[in-house]
């Protein structure tokens, strides 16, 4: 009863506008730009698409990264976390060069670093090049995104709140389930849909993001994936309004709701640590 139910929330949730998953500040941006949408999970406690691959020894510290010649950082990247870096760490707008999805400048070039996904990235270089590199998690230096946050129109919620409620505790469960339960089904969904995911690749990636906290960490630990708090979400909403991301003046309590989140759905299928 429960999937049938949860499969008639998602298909009724993707039919409405403005169902999407996001990082970063992009639940601000939206409210300024669409209105009424409101966020609602973070199903990531921290952002994976925000580290720096490096050469090994070429930093000490993600400090020290602001000491190398070069550094991939794509658009999207220049206006949240990398301006972030330039009034945090003394990073030089200079130093940026443009990120293509390629490992090949960085390879070429052990002076340099490179944005990337902490669950890929890092294990395709190594697969590559033979060597492992060093790596540097943007959250473990201060950036405090929650990442993939999943966002609805706010008259969702206010109109058919259990239908979010159970597309959001279908989230918390799907994840645990994933992370700790039976998840041939899922791998074989992504290696049909993208077949450079393998077996080994799959299985980097999850031991990366329970090594790392990415689902499972903080306030995730007693409250569930998904679970957000108004402290984290306004300290990250000063940073990005520091350095001009959004305006300082937004209603940032007004972009997102806890409404549905940190009620612990799903940590019974969580293995005790």
């Amino acid at each position: 009863m429960m999937t049938k139910y949860l499969l008639a929330s998602v298909a009724a949730l993707a039919a409405m506008p403005a169902l999407a998953q996001n990082t970063a500040v992009t639940f601000g941006t939206n409210w300024v730009a669409q209105a009424k949408i409101e966020a609602l999970p973070g199903n990531r406690m921290h952002a994976m698409r925000r580290i720096i691959v490096t050469h090994p020894g070429a930093a000490a510290s993600f400090a020290d990264l602001a000491k190398l010649d070069k550094l991939l950082i794509s658009d999207q990247g220049v206006l949240t976390f990398w301006a972030w870096m330039i009034q945090a760490y003394g990073f030089k707008p200079e130093q940026r060069e443009v990120y293509t999805f390629s490992a090949a400048p960085l390879i070429a070039n052990v002076t340099w670093g490179m944005q990337g996904y902490l669950s890929s990235e890092p294990y395709f270089f190594e697969k590559e090049t033979g060597i492992k590199p060093d790596v540097w998690l943007i959250a473990d230096a201060g950036y405090t995104a929650y990442s993939t946050t999943v966002e609805t129109l706010a008259s969702n919620v206010t109109d058919r709140p259990e239908v979010v409620q159970c597309f959001v505790d279908g989230s918390a469960i799907g994840w645990t389930n994933y992370l700790y339960g039976d998840n041939s089904a899922a791998n074989a969904l992504i290696k049909k849909d993208n077949p450079e995911m393998t077996d080994e690749a799959i299985a980097y990636a999850i031991d990366t993001m329970k090594a790392n906290g990415i689902v499972f960490s903080g306030e995730a630990l007693t409250m569930g994936a998904g679970a957000m708090t108004d402290a984290k979400i306004e300290d990250f909403f000063q940073k990005m309004a520091a350095v001009g991301a959004v305006p300082a003046d937004l209603d940032w309590k007004a972009s997102y709701t806890l409404q549905f989140v940190n009620k612990g759905v799903g940590l019974d299928l969580k293995p005790a640590e």
